[in-house]
Protein backbone atom coordinates (compact mmCIF):
# COMPACT_ATOMS: atom_id res chain seq x y z
CA UNK A 1 0.00 0.00 0.00
CA UNK A 2 1.41 3.81 -1.19
CA UNK A 3 1.51 6.14 1.37
CA UNK A 4 -1.25 8.80 1.17
CA UNK A 5 -2.40 12.37 2.43
CA UNK A 6 -5.02 14.48 2.11
CA UNK A 7 -5.57 18.27 3.25
CA UNK A 8 -9.84 19.02 3.40
CA UNK A 9 -12.21 21.96 4.34
CA UNK A 10 -14.91 21.14 6.64
CA UNK A 11 -18.29 22.94 5.23
CA UNK A 12 -21.23 23.86 8.14
CA UNK A 13 -24.59 22.83 7.20
CA UNK A 14 -26.53 25.63 9.73
CA UNK A 15 -23.39 27.25 11.40
CA UNK A 16 -20.86 29.88 11.24
CA UNK A 17 -18.45 26.99 11.90
CA UNK A 18 -15.15 26.28 9.92
CA UNK A 19 -12.16 23.85 9.74
CA UNK A 20 -10.45 21.64 7.95
CA UNK A 21 -9.51 17.57 8.15
CA UNK A 22 -6.29 16.25 7.29
CA UNK A 23 -5.22 12.62 7.09
CA UNK A 24 -1.88 11.00 6.35
CA UNK A 25 -1.34 6.85 5.71
CA UNK A 26 2.22 6.07 6.59
CA UNK A 27 4.13 3.17 7.14
CA UNK A 28 0.66 1.54 7.94
CA UNK A 29 -1.08 3.69 10.27
CA UNK A 30 -4.10 6.12 9.39
CA UNK A 31 -3.99 9.27 10.69
CA UNK A 32 -6.58 11.57 11.11
CA UNK A 33 -6.69 15.31 12.63
CA UNK A 34 -9.90 17.55 12.47
CA UNK A 35 -10.28 20.78 13.66
CA UNK A 36 -13.11 22.69 13.52
CA UNK A 37 -13.56 26.74 15.00
CA UNK A 38 -16.82 28.17 16.29
CA UNK A 39 -19.15 25.54 16.64
CA UNK A 40 -21.94 25.95 18.88
CA UNK A 41 -22.25 23.75 22.01
CA UNK A 42 -24.02 20.49 20.81
CA UNK A 43 -27.72 19.22 21.76
CA UNK A 44 -28.04 18.75 25.40
CA UNK A 45 -27.09 15.10 26.41
CA UNK A 46 -25.17 14.55 23.01
CA UNK A 47 -21.78 15.57 22.10
CA UNK A 48 -20.11 16.55 18.41
CA UNK A 49 -19.01 12.92 16.94
CA UNK A 50 -16.22 12.55 13.57
CA UNK A 51 -17.08 9.58 11.57
CA UNK A 52 -15.12 8.30 8.14
CA UNK A 53 -17.69 7.31 5.24
CA UNK A 54 -17.82 5.11 2.51
CA UNK A 55 -20.22 5.69 -0.27
CA UNK A 56 -19.93 2.71 -2.17
CA UNK A 57 -20.55 0.04 -0.58
CA UNK A 58 -22.24 2.38 2.05
CA UNK A 59 -20.04 1.80 5.27
CA UNK A 60 -19.24 3.96 8.36
CA UNK A 61 -16.16 4.03 10.92
CA UNK A 62 -16.44 6.18 14.33
CA UNK A 63 -13.34 8.38 14.79
CA UNK A 64 -14.38 9.73 18.32
CA UNK A 65 -15.69 12.52 20.31
CA UNK A 66 -14.60 16.17 19.19
CA UNK A 67 -13.06 17.49 22.50
CA UNK A 68 -12.72 20.87 23.26
CA UNK A 69 -9.11 21.90 23.24
CA UNK A 70 -8.40 25.89 23.49
CA UNK A 71 -11.59 26.97 22.22
CA UNK A 72 -11.48 25.03 19.19
CA UNK A 73 -12.80 21.65 18.76
CA UNK A 74 -10.55 18.97 18.08
CA UNK A 75 -11.18 15.12 16.85
CA UNK A 76 -7.66 12.74 16.44
CA UNK A 77 -7.85 8.88 15.39
CA UNK A 78 -4.79 6.80 14.78
CA UNK A 79 -5.79 3.03 12.95
CA UNK A 80 -3.64 0.44 11.38
CA UNK A 81 -6.03 0.41 8.20
CA UNK A 82 -5.55 2.48 4.95
CA UNK A 83 -9.69 3.38 4.98
CA UNK A 84 -8.29 4.69 1.20
CA UNK A 85 -11.78 3.96 0.24
CA UNK A 86 -13.77 6.30 2.66
CA UNK A 87 -13.98 9.29 0.89
CA UNK A 88 -16.53 11.59 2.99
CA UNK A 89 -15.45 12.90 6.54
CA UNK A 90 -18.35 13.62 8.40
CA UNK A 91 -19.44 15.28 12.22
CA UNK A 92 -22.94 14.61 13.67
CA UNK A 93 -24.67 15.70 16.71
CA UNK A 94 -25.46 12.49 18.52
CA UNK A 95 -26.00 10.39 21.29
CA UNK A 96 -22.95 9.58 22.74
CA UNK A 97 -23.30 5.61 22.92
CA UNK A 98 -24.58 6.06 18.61
CA UNK A 99 -23.03 3.60 17.12
CA UNK A 100 -24.03 4.67 13.12
CA UNK A 101 -23.86 8.55 12.16
CA UNK A 102 -27.02 10.74 12.45
CA UNK A 103 -27.53 13.86 10.74
CA UNK A 104 -24.50 15.72 10.06
CA UNK A 105 -23.18 19.21 11.12
CA UNK A 106 -20.00 19.73 9.47
CA UNK A 107 -18.52 17.60 6.68
CA UNK A 108 -15.61 17.11 3.89
CA UNK A 109 -14.67 15.01 1.02
CA UNK A 110 -11.58 12.90 1.32
CA UNK A 111 -9.63 12.28 -1.85
CA UNK A 112 -6.21 11.26 -1.11
CA UNK A 113 -3.49 12.58 -3.11
CA UNK A 114 -0.39 9.92 -3.48
CA UNK A 115 3.01 11.52 -3.09
CA UNK A 116 4.89 12.80 -6.37
CA UNK A 117 8.04 10.77 -6.95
Amino acid sequence: MQDFSVHGTLHAENSNAYGTVKTQYSNEVFSLLATVINLPDPSSGKQYIGWLVRENPPAFIRTGELKTVYGSRVNTFTESHAFSDYTLYVVTDDDPSAASPGPRVMWSRLEPQKPSS
